[in-house]
């Protein structure tokens, strides 16, 4: 197992923040689709942690050793289990090399003992809950949740929409 360090600049590579809360730091990602997942995280309920870029692991394809780093490691209060994501756009998460590439991940994750997921920016990008999402984050700052703020994080996960943002 290896780490990746994104967080040195890059002039290839834009590095976005997201400001977690529940993680009490900021978070680094390298694409607009990880920052949104960010958001989805942040807000879910069933995550009860998350961290980009974890540990990455090596897997066999065509009698090649291959590393592999997931963008990132949840842990899920529904299975108390670490679990990988995996974040691609859907033209790239449709293409056959991809997938037979993520085929043989999920097997080495599994007997890792951890679920690979993929998400792709139909999930991550869905209207109106990924605006709700940002507004909430913009106007939330860094402080703890009060009564109000859980209220309306019930809501906004329970309909997966309050308003229309154009």
């Amino acid at each position: 197992m290896y780490t990746r360090n994104i967080e040195r600049p890059s002039r290839t590579k834009n590095v976005f923040k997201f400001s977690s809360l529940k993680m009490s730091r900021i978070i680094a990602v390298e694409s607009s689709l990880e920052f949104l997942a960010c958001f989805h995280f942040e807000y879910s309920p069933d995550v009860l942690s998350f961290k980009s870029q974890p540990k990455g692991f090596y897997y066999k394809c065509h009698n090649k050793k291959l590393p592999y780093t997931p963008d990132f490691q949840i842990k899920r209060k529904s299975n108390n289990k670490a679990s990988f994501v995996e974040i691609k756009p859907k033209v790239k998460a449709s293409h056959p090399e991809f997938i037979e590439k993520f085929v043989l991940r999920i097997e080495k994750s599994e007997s890792l003992g951890k679920d690979l997921i993929l998400l792709t920016e139909r999930v991550l990008s869905a209207e109106p809950y990924i605006s709700n999402l940002k507004l909430f984050h913009r106007y939330a700052g860094f402080h703890e949740f009060n009564d109000i703020d859980i209220t309306l994080l019930k809501t906004i996960n329970k309909h997966r929409s309050i308003i229309a943002i154009t």
